[in-house]
């Protein structure tokens, strides 16, 4: 985060909730890919462990076909 546009960068904030959620932080790994998403979109998630977008969607208001285009409904 305190690299040269470090804040508010997706996906920084995406590897940094992952980062978070690993290691047991799950509200503040929330926040995180919350952050990721709304400056990223559904796309940023495109290639990572779709458990990220399953945790995003059961931890945040999101449209559920926002998510989902990012991968596999349902995942």
């Amino acid at each position: 985060m305190k690299c040269p546009d470090g804040l508010g960068n997706p996906y920084v904030h995406l590897r940094l909730g992952q980062t978070t959620f690993e290691l047991g932080d799950h509200d503040r790994a929330a926040d995180e890919l919350i952050r990721a998403h709304l400056g990223g979109g559904p796309e940023l998630f495109r290639e990572d462990d779709p458990t990220y977008r399953g945790f995003l969607r059961s931890r945040a208001d999101l449209d559920r076909s926002n998510l989902d285009r990012a991968g596999n409904a349902g995942s």
